[in-house]
């Protein structure tokens, strides 16, 4: 797997969103399009997303439906972390791969004097 030196994050939340609706969203905030805001490679790339979960079993990801109402995806993230952050005390806040990397970096890269 390319990322198996990478921090595996504890949580991944995929908000899914049709790519017609989601141009639609584009265009009413942006001015001009990016190369990439073209539906093919939109669709394209949200299949890709929605086929991660069955490629990385063993992560944490969730795909929340972002076309609901904005109160409504954001309760259903907000679910999500807290149902994680949860599961996270019930093993008595025991890190895993990611943050034990990440403090291991964070010290490592700490301009402290010692």
């Amino acid at each position: 797997a390319l990322h198996k030196k990478l921090p595996i994050p504890n949580l991944t939340l995929i908000l899914d969103l049709p790519a017609k609706t989601a141009l639609k969203r584009i265009h009413k905030r942006a001015k001009h399009r990016e190369l990439f805001e073209k539906i093919e490679f939109m669709q394209k790339l949200r299949k890709k997303y929605l086929s991660l979960p069955k490629l990385l079993p063993k992560e944490n990801i969730k795909t929340i439906n972002a076309n609901a109402p904005t109160q409504k995806v954001f309760a259903l993230a907000v679910k999500e972390i807290e149902k994680t952050l949860s599961e996270q005390r019930e093993t008595k806040g025991k890190p895993n791969t990611a943050k034990k990397r990440l403090t291991k970096e964070n010290k490592n890269n700490n301009p402290q004097k010692k």
